[in-house]
């Protein structure tokens, strides 16, 4: 609501409770289904002094393409999805398919609608394992009644496939296929953070189109 961008990243290996920890299930909802209420209940609150528009599109970065989880299935062949930067310097999808939700019911029913479309398929490690790498973006403008003012921020959230050893997973053929690629780009991501971590003179970040992203 301040105009600041963040991101909430799940990473850990397969089986360790990523998913459940962003998505939750129910009656334990996770930290998503938590954020859309309180994004709600603070465009709420400020309803005297500004007008808050709330959009969101969700995407899943599988075998390296990057997918919009709200055109329908997406086992079918995927439109091109182009990563742009705008003239304010922002980054975002080109070609994604942009919902405006007006409640926190309504964001969760999108959500819902992505998320049945997120590949998935069952290993030795994990009887649901997610195949690719979620990726849940809300924009928010707030637009102040007094002066005409807008404030543009964005909260990302992000659902890793969990890293595996792939003779522990029993991955074959096209698992095998999508276990390399999630293992490819954790590691880019990886490099990413080691490249912060030690203050490099330059961080990789567009290796890694998840975090290109935020």
């Amino acid at each position: 609501m301040d105009g600041y961008n963040t991101t909430i990243m799940a990473y850990g290996q397969t089986g360790s409770g990523k998913t459940y920890t962003m998505i939750g299930e129910a009656g334990s909802p996770g930290i998503a289904p938590r954020a859309f209420n309180r994004l709600f209940e603070l465009a709420e609150e400020g309803r005297a002094r500004q007008e808050v528009q709330i959009h969101c599109y969700m995407l899943e970065l599988y075998n390296d393409k990057l997918i919009d989880l709200l055109r329908g299935n997406s086992h079918i062949e995927p439109e091109k999805l182009e990563v742009k930067r705008d003239k304010r310097g922002s980054v975002h999808v080109q070609g994604a398919l942009v919902r405006h939700v007006n409640t926190a019911q309504h964001l969760h029913e999108v959500f819902e609608e992505g998320l049945s479309n997120r590949h998935t398929s069952s290993t030795n490690m994990n009887a649901e394992s997610s195949r690719s790498h979620l990726l849940i973006v809300i924009t928010v403008t707030v637009t102040s009644k007094q002066n005409g003012s807008v404030l543009r921020g964005k909260l990302t959230l992000v659902d890793l496939a969990g890293s595996e050893r792939t003779h522990k997973s029993g991955a074959a053929a096209e698992t095998l296929k999508e276990a390399n690629s999630i293992n490819k780009s954790l590691s880019a991501l990886g490099d990413v953070i080691a490249a912060l971590s030690s203050e490099a003179s330059f961080v990789p970040y567009r290796s890694v189109v998840i975090i290109f992203l935020d």
